[in-house]
């Protein structure tokens, strides 16, 4: 049984896995290109550089692993969203870690405060993203979440003759 049947505002996880894949996709580019500018900038915290070049790592797998899930989910490959959800899940762990190093570390600051709203926000998505995208994995493992499958889409009726008799029999293949 998934963990939730319906994304956000779309009728299925499905459709909210596509959702989170592209979102993964942008905030991956992102984060990547935020913490490459930000490389030379934290290069006297030696904490904070391994912490950077970490996050610079994770976000090059997770932009991957984000064009693997898209892939699994247009060929409905649950093997496809396996990278997604265990790198995802170590880069939001990765993003709470920087978090709370940068709360321990900061004094007040204004600039700081807005970071961690955002980080918040960020955090949310991401997990709410991953309890979707698992809820997607949950029904391929059992054989429904495809859209040949009935509930996500109509289904299609077939007509065919049957030979016993000259009367068409309408039934589902």
């Amino acid at each position: 049984m998934a963990i939730i049947t319906r994304c956000c505002c779309f009728q299925n996880v499905r459709s909210g896995s596509f959702a989170a894949g592209f979102y993964s996709l942008v905030l991956y580019t992102i984060i990547l290109t935020a913490g490459a500018l930000n490389l030379y900038a934290v290069l006297e915290d030696t904490g904070m550089f391994v912490l950077t070049l970490v996050t610079i790592l994770l976000s090059v797998f997770c932009f991957i692993a984000s064009v693997l899930l898209l892939i699994g989910l247009c060929v409905d490959s649950r093997v496809l969203m396996i990278p997604w959800l265990g790198l995802v899940f170590v880069a939001t762990f990765v993003d709470l870690l920087i978090s709370l190093h940068l709360l321990i570390k900061a004094l007040f600051n204004p600039f700081l405060v807005i970071l961690f709203a955002v980080d918040f926000i960020i955090l949310s998505l991401n997990t709410y993203s991953l309890i979707c995208v698992y809820s997607q994995y949950q029904e391929y493992c059992a054989g429904r979440g495809n859209p040949q499958v009935r509930g996500n889409r109509p289904e299609c009726h077939s007509y065919y003759w049957e030979e016993s008799s000259t009367e068409v029999y309408m039934g589902f293949l």
